[in-house]
């Protein structure tokens, strides 16, 4: 019968033997190395980032360097925050860590610029921001907003706070003659720019007309474009930007001529496009008798975040050495003036507001979704653009002023446009921190 009792595998050594002793030395060199080891590893986990500050593959970490290139610090505005009151009056972003707090870098340059009706405004000495920083992270910079009224309010707002006075770029301006003539009108210009000479700073927002690629609104009185967003870019943009560069003697007030690098490579390029797609979705709703608050479906959030990585690539070939941003949606307060008809300009102010909604919470909220899911592929999502051979570029950071504004609409300026603050004095936060 087989034995009830466990046997040893292996015979066990006579007593001294050579092996008992080599085997005891081996079992104390392991003891020893898992020890050293285990110390090492918790040691590293001390000096590790935590998760929350490992920025995505397209998304540098807040630039905190005086020549604006990226850093391993952390993006504030990325992080759980509120939205709190400055001394000044004005609003900031604070961020629940510490750590990864937002610099005061807006409080920092307006106490640098006379101008400025924040000028005077105390700034407690630990978060002063060094003004040399500013300076190299400013000056004879160039930055271009390409979106809709939202971007050109920012651009105003931005210009308020540094005391100077926005410009148009229309028909009469002196730029104009230079312009290639239809690509805006009296209804439409084709930009609105802030210059802030202490800096040699100028920053323009630039229109487009969204991501549609058929002219859907094509007549309308607020719409001008004779071309696709790539080819805006390729005719309307780069000219206009090239343009600032020339010498007009006749007209005194201009800014001065921007170098060629300024121009031609912007230090940061930030695209937005928003309400234009928000009133096509609405108004193929209408056209359809669908409802224009319900979900968009997976083929338009598809196509669209297709189509944004198609402009986006665009962008990235004709400014190859300009960083690139990405702006959010903000949700503004839903109102019956802002309608389909109103952002397209056929509203005439004797005719009865229609309920034809230009955007609804849940469309703003599902777009943003699509951005992130863009700027931050997971699994087994593969993000191409329209053209198939596109991908989003490396490096296009994720300005989400419109998550951080998400609440903020009892402060608008119009039924789509943010007042100055918050939503002015955050969004000029956010940009200094991209370029300081």
């Amino acid at each position: 019968m087989p034995s009830n009792q466990y046997r040893p595998l292996t015979k066990p050594y006579p007593k001294g033997s050579a092996h008992k002793d080599q085997v005891a030395t081996l079992n104390r060199g392991l003891t020893i190395f898992a020890a050293v080891y285990l110390v090492v590893a918790f040691l590293s986990t001390l000096t590790q980032p935590s998760t929350s500050r490992i920025s995505s593959p397209h998304l540098p970490s807040f630039s905190t360097s005086p020549h604006g290139s990226s850093s391993s610090r952390c993006n504030p505005f990325l992080q759980p925050g509120f939205v709190a009151p400055l001394p000044s009056g004005l609003s900031t972003y604070h961020t629940f860590d510490p750590s990864c707090a937002a610099p005061l870098l807006l409080p920092t340059l307006l106490s640098h610029l006379p101008s400025s009706p924040y000028a005077k405004s105390s700034i407690p000495p630990k978060q002063a921001i060094d003004p040399t920083l500013l300076a190299s992270g400013l000056s004879n910079k160039t930055v271009v907003l390409i979106g809709d009224r939202v971007d050109q309010a920012l651009v105003e707002h931005f210009c308020s706070l540094a005391g100077h006075v926005v410009d148009r770029v229309d028909a009469r301006h002196p730029w104009a003659e230079r312009l290639a003539p239809g690509s805006f009108s009296e209804e439409s210009p084709l930009a609105h720019y802030c210059y802030v000479p202490e800096y040699d700073f100028f920053l323009t927002s630039v229109y487009h007309y969204g991501a549609d690629q058929s002219f859907f609104f094509r007549g309308k009185p607020a719409w001008s474009a004779t071309s696709t967003f790539e080819e805006r870019v390729e005719k309307v943009i780069v000219p206009y930007l090239e343009t600032t560069t020339k010498s007009f003697p006749a007209s005194p007030t201009l800014p001065p001529p921007r170098t060629t690098a300024a121009a031609r490579a912007p230090a940061l390029v930030v695209l937005s496009s928003s309400f234009w797609d928000l009133a096509k979705f609405a108004q193929q709703d209408i056209d359809n008798l669908h409802s224009l608050v319900q979900d968009l479906d997976e083929e338009r959030l598809l196509q669209w975040r297709s189509r944004h990585v198609d402009m986006l690539a665009s962008l990235h070939r004709t400014f190859p050495r300009s960083q690139l941003a990405w702006r959010s949606l903000h949700a503004p307060a839903s109102s019956e003036r802002a309608t389909v008809e109103w952002w397209t300009g056929t509203q005439k102010d004797t005719d009865a507001a229609k309920n034809h909604p230009l955007f609804h919470l849940n469309r703003i909220v599902q777009l943003n979704s699509a951005l992130k899911s863009a700027l931050y592929p997971h699994g087994d999502d593969v993000v191409r653009g329209s053209n198939r051979a596109n991908r989003i570029p490396a490096g296009v950071r994720d300005l989400d002023w419109g998550n951080i504004m998400l609440g903020q609409d009892h402060r608008m300026a119009d039924p789509v446009t943010p007042a100055l603050n918050p939503g002015g004095s955050i969004f000029a936060e956010m940009l200094l921190g991209q370029l300081v």
